[in-house]
């Protein structure tokens, strides 16, 4: 894997989690008033680029980066497995969010449980692969 393309991913993440701070934060506003009108909106945009990272960033490290992770640092293999994981969880709690936000009548608290979940998942996720990064980057 090129440093370029570590870099875009690296990008990518920060990107990300910029958004998920503020999603975060607009989150715990709704919980503490109860009102999602304009959470809803954000949730459905920020499950959007969730869903392009799924068919796109997801694809190329498991196609490209984790085969090289585990290429030069063989010990990995669990840690990849659990950052493939990672990956499902993340589909999942995605599914989940887009489908309560799809109900005619969602539950607030629904809402803003499966908001959390995700955030909860893609951060837990970044943390893992830049430890990983990391490693492959401290063996070359």
């Amino acid at each position: 894997m090129s440093k370029q393309m570590l870099a875009t991913l690296t990008a990518e993440h920060l990107a990300v989690l910029a958004m998920a701070d503020n999603l975060r934060a607009k989150l715990a506003g709704a919980g503490a008033s109860g009102e999602l009108n304009g959470v809803k909106d954000q949730l459905r945009e920020f499950a959007g680029v969730v869903n392009q990272a799924i068919n796109q960033h997801f694809v190329q490290e498991e196609e490209e980066l984790y085969p090289k992770l585990l290429k030069t640092n063989p010990g990995l293999d669990s840690t990849v497995s659990a950052l493939r994981q990672d990956h499902e969880a993340i589909k999942q709690a995605c599914c989940r969010l887009q489908a309560e936000l799809r109900d005619d009548g969602p539950a607030a608290g629904n809402i803003l449980d499966c908001g959390n979940a995700l955030l909860d998942c893609i951060e837990a996720h970044f943390r893992r692969e830049h430890d990983a990064f990391a490693a492959m980057v401290s063996k070359k």
